[in-house]
């Protein structure tokens, strides 16, 4: 009996081992996966953010043209302008989509008139529907 408990205890110790061995490789494999996933959520985060930016000045420059289409004079705008030029620049995550809109915008510092006014409309209007598709 004494030697079948030590034979019985020794299989148990082999087993504890083993199971000592897949504990650890499986806490190490899901500290591989929780970092992977944070590093996931961290970029879908940043993206987000980028996107929700680009959207905002896309809404700037919208309700900056509809200012013109108004009649309002590019002088009495310039700050806006600057200020959505300058966020339109920034967002570096959809430079391909907003440099058509950024060169008609500073095409439009230069020569303000309605068939550009009505370019950058067409475009912002384009470039909203895409971002909010996306």
């Amino acid at each position: 009996m004494r030697d079948n408990t030590i034979a019985a205890l020794a299989d148990a110790e082999a087993d504890l081992r083993q199971t000592i061995k897949d504990t650890e490789a499986n806490e190490a494999l899901y500290a591989r996966e929780e970092a992977t996933r944070n590093n996931q959520h961290d970029t879908w985060v940043r993206k987000d953010g980028e996107h929700n930016d680009a959207l905002a000045a896309v809404d700037d420059g919208i309700k900056l043209i509809q200012h013109l289409q108004l009649g309002a004079s590019f002088a009495q705008l310039k700050t806006k302008y600057d200020s959505v030029l300058n966020k339109l620049k920034e967002n570096t995550s959809h430079e391909a989509l907003l440099k058509p809109i950024i060169t008609a915008l500073t095409e439009l510092n230069t020569n303000v008139n309605f068939k550009a006014i009505q370019q950058i409309a067409q475009l912002l209007a384009e470039l909203r529907q895409h971002l909010v598709g996306a």
